[in-house]
Parts: C-alpha cells; sequence; structure tokens
C-alpha cells in the first residue's frame, strides 16, 4: 500500500481555457458567422453569446479580437514584416482597421509598439 496521499490533478475549465490558451495564428483568418457557431453549440446564438460572456468574462467578438492582437504583437517583436502582412495574417481585413483595434486595445500604434520592443 502506498503511504503517498492522491492529490487531485487540478483540471482547467473550459474558461480558464480560453483565457489562457497560447494563440495559435492560424485560426485567427478563420471567421465563422455566429449562427453557424450556435447551430453547431446545439443552441441559440443569444445563449452562445451568454454562456461564452459568463466563462470568459467577454464577448465572442472581444476574445476573438484580444487573441488577434496578441499574435500581432508576437509578430511585432520578432519579424520584420510589413504591418498590412501582419494584419492580414491575424485575419484583419485592412492595415487601418488593425491600427484602430491594435491602439484600442494597447494604448499604442503597432509602429511604436515595434520600435519599443525592438529598442529593448
Amino acid at each position: 500500500m502506498s503511504l503517498r496521499a492522491k492529490v487531485p490533478v487540478p483540471v482547467p475549465t473550459h474558461s480558464q481555457h480560453l483565457r489562457q490558451s497560447p494563440v495559435d495564428h492560424k485560426h485567427l483568418t478563420v471567421f465563422a458567422h455566429h449562427d453557424v457557431l450556435a447551430t453547431h453549440a446545439s443552441t441559440s446564438r443569444a445563449r452562445l453569446f451568454a454562456n461564452f460572456k459568463r466563462e470568459t468574462g467577454m464577448s465572442p467578438n472581444d476574445w476573438l479580437q484580444r487573441r488577434r492582437i496578441e499574435a500581432a504583437t508576437d509578430l511585432l517583436r520578432t519579424t520584420n514584416r510589413k504591418l498590412e502582412d501582419i494584419a492580414a495574417a491575424c485575419g484583419f481585413t485592412s492595415a487601418p482597421y488593425f491600427c484602430h483595434v491594435f491602439r484600442k486595445y494597447t494604448g499604442t500604434t503597432p509602429g511604436k509598439h515595434r520600435r519599443r520592443m525592438w529598442c529593448r
């Protein structure tokens, strides 16, 4: 008989997984319409949004934008790709819109962010 106590291994909840999931660039450009997601989850669009917000503390759109900005931040820090290329790689429809969203979430422009990261 083992003297070691069995310690339960914590299993992350779905919401913890959504909040802590690493950025996977290849899925950020795929747009799934909310109605399609709701149908796939066998629920209504309103219920999908309510459950998502309850679990993550943010809307699906906000969650996706944050993941896209995280991916863009990584690319700005690790590459010298043009902003247009980074915007497209992260699922933004245009560079100006990407700059607008980036500034909204980070408080700075992508160019200033890149210069600050490279000066370190």
